[in-house]
């Protein structure tokens, strides 16, 4: 509490007796003072105690007759402390944190002002899921920073991480964060007299409004599903040819997507890129791509995006990725020429579900049927034909490609075939 000044002016002369300096113990030298009344003001002050608030002046009367000697506090009021606070996707900065690929983390950016420079402080942040009846639940995961101000006024950034597994992945979360001081060892206490070890941790400044676009961030999910497109059928989501069934060269295929934790009312583009999987399971992109656009109305949103036909025979999956368009984020518009901003993706190449296997293409011949002859003697029998059964593989691209099996004809009234 050293390097504090006093000006002492008797009331009555308007006259400055002198000026006084703390010392390191917090007190002035004695000053000599006569009968009557005097005023002390501050008048200059340490740079680290520049955003205290000064309670200015103090007036003292002073009888010597009646009291030999007085001390007078002076007291310095520390600010009201407030901050501002901002959450961001830890990888890339935006409002859309990718879990996809395994945990991450949101980055809070809290700008404070009013902190008095030297002293400790924490800023405590911990993620709430929005619920319908706008009150957020706490998650139980928070983050935490320690640190001493060098100026009143600056920022601190408080690390959250997120796993991949936690329970409110794809919800929107709001971070509510809190600063408190007194937190740390062997820096000044501020409000408390001398320095020490700070042992307080009140709360001096809090952001904890669940309606701040600013401290919100979405943890989205993906889910998609692709499937084949026989000729004529209406592309309706839901229809699905079940995975299994024979997809032959120029059926389309379609991918059926889920899509939770997306900002409502946001405009997002789904994007589909088909790959083609090689023998040692690399998958390589094609020319084939297809989009839809949507505006995130609902929890779980659900599109389609396609369809496209696989251009030959082989092992084909579906990587579709989801970006956000202006104005959400201010994202750059992908139409001009910037790179769109991915908020999820699914790229795995093993993924069964965004998998479909092509043969050879479909006969226009119908399929023979079982020859007959006739008998008197013995009841009616068929000889079945020689068939293939045709297969479609997830794992390889080495597919059949021989004609599908055709039921038997109706018994006819006649022997088998001499053969």
């Amino acid at each position: 509490m050293s390097g504090f000044v006093y000006e002492v002016t008797q009331v009555s002369t308007g006259r400055a007796i002198g000026r006084f300096e703390t010392g390191t113990d917090g007190v002035t030298t004695p000053i000599t003072a006569v009968l009557g009344e005097y005023l002390i003001a501050e008048v200059e002050r340490p740079r680290w105690a520049e955003p205290l608030v000064d309670a200015w002046p103090v007036t003292l009367r002073l009888d010597p007759t009646t009291e030999e000697s007085t001390e007078i506090t002076y007291v310095n009021r520390v600010p009201d402390a407030t901050i501002d606070t901002a959450a961001r996707d830890a990888a890339d900065g935006d409002r859309h944190v990718d879990i996809s690929s395994g945990d991450a983390a949101v980055i809070d950016t809290v700008d404070y002002c009013g902190l008095v420079p030297g002293g400790a402080y924490a800023a405590t942040g911990e993620l709430h899921v929005h619920t319908g009846d706008g009150r957020p639940e706490p998650t139980g995961v928070g983050g935490r920073t320690e640190f001493t101000p060098t100026a009143s006024c600056g920022s601190v950034s408080v690390t959250i991480a997120v796993p991949a597994d936690a329970s409110f992945v794809g919800r929107a979360v709001v971070v509510f964060q809190t600063l408190t001081v007194g937190t740390a060892t062997g820096a000044p206490n501020p409000g408390s007299a001398g320095t020490g070890t700070a042992v307080d941790s009140r709360v001096v400044a809090e952001h904890v409004d669940p309606t701040d676009a600013d401290q919100t961030v979405f943890l989205p999910t993906i889910d998609t599903r692709l499937r084949a497109v026989e000729p004529g059928d209406a592309v309706q989501l839901g229809d699905a040819v079940q995975l299994g069934d024979a997809v032959r060269l120029g059926d389309a295929v379609l991918d059926e997507v889920v899509v939770e934790g997306l900002a409502a009312g946001g405009r997002y583009r789904a994007e589909l890129t088909l790959m083609q999987r090689t023998v040692d399971g690399v998958c390589e992109p094609t020319a084939l791509t297809a989009s839809t656009e949507f505006v995130a109305a609902e929890q779980p949103h659900r599109l389609t995006v396609g369809p496209v036909t696989p251009p030959s025979a082989g092992t084909f999956v579906a990587f579709e990725r989801v970006v956000a368009l202006p104005p959400l984020d201010d994202a750059p518009d992908t139409a001009g020429g910037h790179e769109p901003v991915v908020v999820v993706e699914h790229t795995a190449c093993d993924d069964i579900d965004q998998t479909v296997s092509i043969s050879g293409p479909r006969s226009s011949t119908p399929p023979p049927t079982a020859a007959a002859s006739t008998s008197t003697t013995g009841p009616p029998t068929v000889s079945p034909p020689t068939v293939s059964l045709p297969t479609t593989s997830l794992s390889t691209t080495s597919l059949p490609t021989s004609a599908p099996m055709t039921a038997a004809t109706a018994a006819p009234t006649t022997t088998p075939p001499t053969t």
